[in-house]
């Protein structure tokens, strides 16, 4: 296989790393290598470089070195909760100027203390007009990222030898995923819910389009089952919950069926990728692939 064919995903998500690699050469990626281990690196707000870029980097070069990874391009997707989302109204032809002017002013509300050039940021429209509908205003969701976190990543891989195809962020990733290997979801109204030890992502898709996004945080004396079970409730109207997640565990996505009024699913990023013999024969996957959905869904990724 050509290093060009090859292209490594890392998710940054829930306290963990999960590393993936996989061969697009041919119409069905194969997965030829996947890991997993503790996240040491500085990011989110506040974070500031230091010992754990060493950590990371040792951690990283045994990945490489351990499966003989000849990829030369990698695609990165980090925690929601290393972000700023926020859903905004905005008009469907405003100037890029004044679109840009926008999110500055809602940085500005959030983060008092910082300057929106700290930033990196960028809006998703999450609504679709009416047909018979006048009103030019429309639901975006708005991204944000911090310079340092950017810069971290790109100066890291870049120490490796390796080219950064895209950043992403793990939810997105994860929805990626989800479309590639269940195609009639399409078809669905489903919510894509990811789970982390303190938080839970929710995305509403209708019809393969995120309607809507949220989350809610895990307060400390909460149980995971039971803000799961209370965000269901506000999920009338979707046919089934797909789970993933860097904190899901058998017995934690059990727990989350009993507590759940709604078909809860996991989701399989490997339903349309192919496993390579060598990691079948070496048990390399005992752990759940839905631990994984994220760190495959941004490596398969087109874009």
């Amino acid at each position: 296989m050509a290093a060009s064919d090859l292209i490594i995903g890392l998710n940054l998500s829930g306290g963990r790393v999960q590393a993936v690699v996989l061969d697009r050469s041919s119409t069905t990626p194969v997965l030829t290598a996947i890991a997993e281990w503790e996240i040491t690196l500085p990011l989110g707000p506040g974070s500031e470089d230091g010992p754990g870029i060493g950590k990371f980097n040792e951690y990283f070069s045994t990945f490489l070195k351990l499966h003989r990874i000849k990829a030369r391009r990698i695609a990165v997707t980090v925690d929601t909760a290393y972000l700023f989302l926020l859903p905004i109204p905005l008009d469907q032809v405003i100037p890029h100027s004044e679109e840009q002017a926008h999110m500055e002013w809602e940085l500005e509300q959030y983060f008092p203390n910082s300057t929106p050039e700290e930033f990196l940021s960028a809006v998703h429209p999450i609504e679709r007009p009416a047909a018979d509908s006048a009103d030019p205003i429309r639901r975006h969701l708005m991204v944000a990222i911090r310079r340092h976190d950017t810069v971290l990543i790109e100066r890291l891989v870049a120490q490796h030898g390796l080219t950064l195809k895209l950043l992403d962020v793990d939810q997105f990733s994860a929805e990626t995923a989800l479309q590639l290997n269940y195609p009639d979801s399409s078809r669905r109204h489903l919510a894509l819910v990811g789970i982390k030890p303190g938080r839970i992502d929710v995305s509403r898709i209708r019809y393969g389009t995120l309607e809507e996004y949220r989350y809610s945080v895990v307060e400390e004396g909460e149980s995971l089952p039971s803000v799961f079970a209370s965000l269901t409730k506000d999920l009338a109207g979707i046919q089934s919950i797909t789970a993933y997640g860097p904190h899901l565990e058998r017995e934690l996505l059990s727990d989350l069926r009993r507590a759940s009024p709604i078909l809860v699913e996991a989701l399989n990023p490997l339903r349309h990728v192919n496993v390579s013999e060598t990691l079948r024969i070496a048990d390399n996957l005992r752990s759940p692939t839905y631990r994984f959905a994220s760190a495959i869904g941004v490596a398969l990724r087109k874009d």
